[in-house]
């Protein structure tokens, strides 16, 4: 199991180092929110104690990865798509890591700063989450990441009436829309 490990590690820094045409992008980074840590991590993927199940997302991580560059597929949601499978095996470091390559490559669309919300909820940092969530709801302004917004406020940040308030408005107002 580590030999695999091992080997999908190098699989994976030859295509990000030595594959021509992979592009180079500029880091970003999600900042923590002031105050705020995650303690560990490693949480229960839906893989994680199924060995064959955490080989096909290795598998797909090289996959995934041997696509970049390539146009047949944005890199955009191939970062993210690569993102979706170190969650699958409960490895938040590297899932935040490759949100973080996908929001290098625009921080204009919802989904990766959606995606990332889930993941510092399901972590505990709250407040950095509730950035995310509402970033996703503001550069990609669809009724599921206004929605996501309204139900992370409500369990994790109940006391902020005004915050919900405006979140179910903007709810509301694309319901009209859609519905004219």
């Amino acid at each position: 199991m580590v030999g695999t490990g091992i080997a999908v590690v190098i699989v994976v820094a030859w295509f990000a180092v030595l594959k021509p045409g992979v592009p180079v992008i500029s880091p970003f980074v999600i900042p923590m929110a002031d105050g705020e840590q995650v303690l560990t991590w490693d949480f229960q993927g839906a893989y994680t104690d199924n060995p064959e199940l955490m080989a096909k997302a290795d598998a797909d991580i090289v996959r995934l990865t041997g696509l970049l560059g390539s146009k047949q597929h944005s890199d955009y949601t191939l970062y993210v798509s690569i993102a979706n499978q170190y969650g699958l095996k409960g490895d938040g470091k590297n899932e935040l890591a490759y949100l973080e390559k996908a929001l290098a490559v625009s921080t204009t669309t919802g989904l990766a700063w959606h995606n990332a919300g889930q993941l510092l909820a399901h972590l505990g940092a709250y407040k950095t989450a509730r950035i995310a969530f509402e970033r996703a709801a503001t550069v990609q302004p669809i009724i599921q990441y206004q929605r996501a917004l309204v139900d992370f406020l409500l369990v994790h940040f109940p006391e902020d009436a005004a915050a919900i308030e405006d979140s179910q408005q903007a709810v509301q107002d694309n319901l009209g829309e859609v519905a004219q």
